[in-house]
């Protein structure tokens, strides 16, 4: 579902994102999207990395912790 967001940029910046966007031929709602995705899955994999290898997971014969493992552990 997509939503509307009101932000206040500086001018300069909004003029060169709207060269940019047109210059890669995508609105620029489109390229603000992207960017925001990336920092945001960036952000997960430094928190992921940051604390891989430090705790110690205890297997369990449950079939909801098997549904985690397969997800975050492989």
């Amino acid at each position: 579902m997509k939503g509307k967001l009101t932000l206040t940029i500086d001018r300069d910046v909004i003029l060169a994102a709207q060269r940019h966007a047109r210059s890669v031929g995508v609105p620029l709602s489109s390229l603000v999207e992207e960017l925001l995705r990336a920092m945001i899955s960036n952000n997960q994999e430094i928190f992921a990395a940051r604390w891989r290898g430090s705790l110690k997971i205890v297997e369990r014969d449950e079939p909801r912790f098997q549904v985690f493992k397969h997800k975050y552990l492989t």
